[in-house]
């Protein structure tokens, strides 16, 4: 009876791990706002380890396809731009991704999409070249 119980339990605590899992998945979905800054360096201390694979911007939407370590913890991300624009053609915008892991010590690999509204990054009458911190390409942003 012991032995069925633990079984029980043990069942109890896999499922409920596989549909934390999907949960942490089907959050990618929402669009998160962004936050325009005069200074990073707050943001910047605040913020853990990310790998930013992928980014791709369909109709002022963001998504950054990043992978970093958890799994035992929610982990929330912010979009943070300068309000300062470098004047070139066309015009470039710093933007740093800031990622809050809550304390998080678990090492699995977590691979997710995030999306952001970057309507706020825009500059009147150009397209922007949003300069995104910890990944190779600039995004261009059309106006």
């Amino acid at each position: 009876m012991k032995k069925t119980l633990l079984l029980l339990g043990l069942g109890l605590i896999v499922l409920a791990c596989a549909n934390s899992k999907r949960a942490m998945k089907k959050k990618a979905a929402i669009v998160h706002p962004v936050i325009l800054s005069n200074d990073f360096s707050k943001f910047a201390r605040e913020s853990v380890e990310t790998n930013i694979n992928n980014a791709v911007i369909a109709d002022s939407i963001l998504t950054l396809s990043v992978s970093y370590n958890g799994g035992c913890q929610d982990h929330k991300f912010e979009l943070v731009g300068s309000k300062i624009v470098q004047k070139s053609m066309p015009p470039i915008r710093g933007i740093i991704l800031v990622h809050h892991a809550n304390n998080d010590d678990c090492r699995e690999l977590i691979n997710e999409d995030i999306k952001f509204n970057v309507s706020a990054f825009k500059y009147p009458g150009s397209d922007v070249m949003l300069k995104l911190q910890g990944y190779e390409s600039n995004i261009l942003l059309k106006k």
